[in-house]
């Protein structure tokens, strides 16, 4: 589960992973803040992934399916 302070990453464009800081989790929703620019998002929980490896394999998962 995560929680607000956490680094977590995220797959954009279903092309690459990016890294983000979880500022609030509420109601199955992480706001989220880019590590390295200004940028944030709001995502569902369920689309953030805990470490780069776990993003990476779901990253290649979703390429091998097109």
């Amino acid at each position: 589960m995560i929680k607000p302070g956490d680094t977590v990453y995220i797959i954009a464009n279903n092309n690459y992973i990016k890294e983000y800081k979880v500022l609030k989790v509420a109601g199955g929703f992480a706001t989220l803040k880019e590590i390295n620019g200004n940028g944030g998002t709001k995502l569902r929980t369920s689309k953030i992934f805990s470490s780069q490896e776990e993003a990476q394999r779901q990253l290649l998962m979703n390429k091998s399916r097109i």
